[in-house]
C-alpha cells in the first residue's frame, strides 16, 4: 500500500504490533481502525487515463504557464511536479 505520510504508518503499524492480540480478538475494532487509518493515509489513485491527462493538460498550459510566471516575480521557485 502507497502511504501519504510514511512517519503515521511507521507508528500504524507499531501499534498494530503492540495491539495485535486485542485486535484478532475484536475484528470489528480491526476493521474500522483499518478503514480510518486508510481514509487518512492512504495514497490517492490516479485512475485518469492518458488520453483524459493530456486533454485536461491542453486545456489549461495556459493558466498554469501564467501562474509559474507571477510566482516568480513573487520569489517563489520551488514548484509541485504539476506545474513544473
Amino acid at each position: 500500500m502507497q502511504v501519504r505520510n510514511k512517519s503515521i504508518h511507521k507508528i500504524a503499524v507499531s501499534l498494530n504490533r503492540k495491539m495485535e492480540s486485542i485486535l484478532r480478538r475484536n475484528m470489528r475494532l480491526k476493521n474500522s481502525l483499518r478503514t480510518t487509518y486508510s481514509y487518512f493515509n492512504q495514497a490517492l489513485k490516479n485512475d485518469m487515463n492518458y488520453e483524459v491527462n493530456e486533454e485536461v493538460n491542453r486545456c489549461f498550459e495556459c493558466d498554469v504557464s501564467n501562474l509559474k510566471i507571477l510566482l516568480n516575480k513573487q520569489g517563489v521557485h520551488n514548484f509541485p511536479k504539476w506545474l513544473s
